[in-house]
């Protein structure tokens, strides 16, 4: 797809967004989950079909993706926030939106975990795919965050061994309750 019409989607996502957001704000949507007290950091499936160029399963701005994940690493580390890696039966496994990372956020939130998703840690391979996804996460699953403020969230906190947790969201209740 070449840059142009990625730049033509990219906008008229932001304005269906903007009009979206007004719509989910009326009828209660997009309350945060917010941060707890006693994080873990998730990556889900950071394999080489999803990270290298030329897999069938690469997403795309690898280049973003893959230095914001080693800087929440770096943060959660310092603090001895446990760091997790998912991985399946396959010799290969991603980072995608639409897979992936959207149904760790369900099963998290259904779970009563408060999900927080690192928006340049995320990729896909379809222009507009990542960006619908975030914007469903952030409305109804968990919380969308830049990394800049996920990683201040982490220095912030105390070594890991000094917390307690936070109350979950109730099982079959979400933030939209």
């Amino acid at each position: 797809m070449s840059n142009e019409i990625e730049t033509q989607l990219n906008e008229l996502l932001e304005k269906a967004f903007a009009i979206g957001a007004e719509e989910y704000a009326e009828r209660g949507f997009k309350r945060r989950v917010g941060y707890g007290t006693r994080p873990a950091l998730i990556h889900i499936d950071m394999a080489n079909a999803w990270t290298r160029p030329g897999h069938q399963f690469s997403c795309k701005n690898m280049e973003t993706i893959i230095p914001a994940c080693q800087s929440l690493n770096e943060a959660a580390r310092a603090k001895g926030v446990p760091v997790i890696y998912t991985t399946t039966a396959y010799d290969i496994t991603g980072v995608t939106a639409a897979g992936c990372v959207r149904h760790t956020v369900e099963d998290a939130i259904a779970e009563g975990f408060r999900p927080i998703v690192v928006r340049e840690a995320v990729g896909d391979r379809v222009p507009g795919v990542v960006a619908w996804n975030l914007f469903d996460i952030d409305a109804k699953f968990g919380d969308v965050e830049q990394l800049e403020n996920v990683v201040a969230y982490l220095n912030a906190l105390p070594d890991f061994s000094e917390t307690v947790p936070t109350s979950q969201v109730p099982v079959g209740k979400s933030s939209l309750v």
